[in-house]
């Protein structure tokens, strides 16, 4: 059952984002206005590809990435049929962006961006042990000797 609620962040952005679609103008004509709504696009797309880590667990980043494309490509569908809005291809390749950038931000979170020695190499996790980029220790199996073996090469 709690397994099931790992999706309900994700749900809850696909469902900001969908309410979002449907108003037929966002516009302020302030000039700040389309740059902010374009990072506001990126934001959007890299919180939920982060949510989608979470839901479907962070061994799958290539399945996280697709749904949020996958969600991308549809949301501009659904803007097409939005009076006075348009669905763009520009608009996917933002939120693809967002995307791209959250999956670096959490690689460069999870190959431990603050683990530096004093002498300037980084640190490693303890045999046995790697840390989850949501916080969560793991410890591996008794049997998994794969990463010391590649460690000693």
């Amino acid at each position: 059952m709690f397994e099931d609620m790992r999706w309900i962040p994700a749900l809850a952005i696909m469902a900001v984002l969908f309410f979002l679609s449907a108003q037929p103008d966002l516009g302020t004509g302030w000039p700040w206005d389309l740059p902010l709504r374009k990072a506001g696009h990126m934001a959007a797309y890299g919180a939920l590809w982060l949510a989608l880590l979470y839901a479907v667990g962070e061994r799958r980043p290539a399945l996280a990435t697709a749904l949020a494309l996958a969600y991308a490509v549809s949301d501009e569908w659904h803007q097409s049929f939005v009076p006075g809005r348009t669905g763009t291809v520009t608009d996917v390749a933002i939120d693809a962006l967002g995307v791209g950038l959250a999956a670096a931000a959490w690689v460069w979170w999870r190959t431990g961006r603050n683990q530096v020695s004093p002498s300037g190499g980084r640190k490693r996790p303890p045999p046995g042990e790697e840390v989850s980029p949501f916080g969560r220790r793991k410890r591996r199996p008794p049997g998994d000797v794969t990463a010391s073996r590649a460690r000693s090469r």
